[in-house]
């Protein structure tokens, strides 16, 4: 864990898809990542079947394509997705005592208007080279807002293309919610997270975690 941050950096991963992209949260030591669906929807229609993992240690550098993941679920409505490494970028076994770094999940249900947010992703701009550097922009909650999938968070932490999918994280940072999408308002923006609550029961059974 960075210390400064209050999560570890490499549980933050960007996801490169067959038709399109954006980051990644890993949950669990075994490998489950949540993302958002339409990070690896297909243009047509319809879900990619696996996506390649890109993770770093260090901030001043690019993640590199370390592994690859099958996309085991994906929920439209909810625009979240689920996603399961399963072996090395060129095809090797993972290590049988290999052991991924993850986040705690936190209330997002619970935040209230005005406390701190960070958004941390892969942004498709914030990069000198070829290749983004992962960032992390801070706001607070800047309220809510009703979908017919529930209640989504509003924030002023910046969110742009590429980092949604990502994490969105508390003062104590934890992972309470996936940062999605945005809306332009003149000068500057509100973007939309949704809160960690949105996590089907079946997924979290899946990677063996309890609801919150």
């Amino acid at each position: 864990e960075d210390a400064a941050l209050g999560f570890p950096l490499a549980a933050i991963v960007e996801l490169e898809a067959e038709e399109g992209g954006g980051s990644g949260t890993l949950l669990t030591s075994d490998g489950w990542i949540l993302t958002n669906a339409h990070v690896v929807a297909l243009r047509g229609g319809g879900t990619a079947e696996q996506a390649v993992v890109s993770m770093t240690l260090d901030p001043a550098r690019p993640p590199r394509e370390l592994f690859r993941a099958k996309v085991a679920a994906s929920d439209d409505e909810l625009d979240l997705a689920l996603l399961q490494i399963q072996s090395g970028f060129l095809g090797d076994a993972l290590a049988p005592n290999r052991a991924f770094p993850t986040i705690e999940l936190g209330p997002g249900a619970a935040l209230r208007m005005g406390e701190p947010l960070r958004v941390v992703g892969f942004p498709d701009t914030g990069g000198l080279g070829t290749r983004v550097t992962i960032s992390v922009t801070s706001g607070v909650v800047a309220g809510f807002d009703a979908v017919p999938a529930g209640r989504v968070i509003k924030t002023d932490a910046e969110i742009t293309s590429g980092n949604s999918g990502g994490a969105a994280l508390d003062a104590r940072g934890r992972l309470v919610g996936v940062p999605t999408s945005r809306v332009e308002n003149g000068s500057g923006q509100l973007g939309y997270v949704h809160p960690i609550e949105w996590i089907p029961a079946a997924w979290l059974a899946r990677m063996g975690l309890a609801r919150r």
